[in-house]
């Protein structure tokens, strides 16, 4: 997958990370309001101009090029744009949005830093949650019968494991500490959200998953909408890769116990050959 891709798959998980968060910390409980304040902060104008990429790299995650891809995609999806005389332009409050998302932080410090006030900050940020919620139905979405096809034979060629149509693992991303807190905390022990995806051979998110960090990655897999409904996207016989995290069963495969592999070249082989196969997981 090309960085412009990437960064696209990237935002919408975003999206739908802070759709969650949002809903459930601190910040859904606003305090009493304060005056309104804002901060002078022309890097990210002065960052459009120039050619350099190091402001989009820190702040977004992103190169300047695919920034400006998701912001003409975000754009497109926006059903009325901002009168082209207001404040701050969509283009502002695409970058805000991911800056918010991609420092994991409050929604404070990301209008601080462009210069936008916290009351209005707070309303761009879930204006552009809701567009970019919507366009993840068209982004991540499980392949059709003829995608699986080819997915099969990109994951044959990586590693010449048969028979898989896709790879899932779970991430902790971490959040500000919610103001209601029990049950967010991760087994590392700071406030987080579990994410899990399915991804396929060229790591295109195909299904996401989110719960609270308390869950472990079979708990997560229990509850999540595409397990009841995998058999209707995976034909009989193949299988998704999962790590030693997730439990053997019909539609997916898990690797041999070390202890096991010890014993057995026929399960060293294996595991190899699985392990090949789902690091394309890894980087997403």
């Amino acid at each position: 997958m090309d960085d412009i891709s990437a960064a696209i798959i990237a935002i919408v998980v975003g999206a739908c990370v802070s759709a969650v968060v949002v809903a459930a910390d601190k910040r859904g409980l606003r305090q009493p309001p304060g005056p309104p304040m804002t901060f002078p902060a022309r890097a990210f104008e002065e960052a459009l101009r120039t050619p350099g990429t190091g402001w989009f790299r820190k702040k977004l995650r992103c190169d300047r090029k695919s920034f400006l891809r998701i912001y003409e995609l975000v754009r497109a999806s926006w059903r009325h744009e901002p009168d082209p005389n207001c404040k701050h332009k969509l283009i502002k409050r695409v970058a805000l949005t991911m800056m918010y998302l991609a420092q994991g932080g409050t929604m404070d410090p990301a209008a601080s830093a462009l210069g936008i006030s916290r009351s209005r900050g707070v309303v761009y940020i879930n204006e552009t949650l809701v567009v970019l919620s919507a366009m993840a139905r068209k982004f991540v979405v499980m392949p059709s019968a003829d995608e699986t096809a080819v997915i099969e034979e990109g994951f044959f060629a990586t590693a010449g494991f048969p028979g898989t149509v896709g790879a899932v693992d779970g991430t902790l991303v971490r959040i500000a500490r919610p103001h209601d807190f029990e049950g967010w905390y991760c087994r590392k022990n700071f406030p987080a959200v579990n994410v899990q995806a399915i991804v396929d051979h060229c790591g295109l998110f195909r299904s996401i998953s989110i719960r609270s960090g308390s869950n472990n990655d079979q708990s997560l897999w229990n509850g999540s909408a595409v397990r009841k409904c995998l058999s209707s996207f995976i034909p009989p016989g193949k299988h998704l890769v999962a790590d030693a995290g997730y439990k053997i069963w019909g539609h997916m495969l898990t690797p041999f116990s070390e202890a096991d592999a010890v014993e057995d070249r026929r399960k060293r082989v294996y595991n190899l050959a699985h392990s090949r196969t789902l690091m394309v997981v890894d980087p997403t």
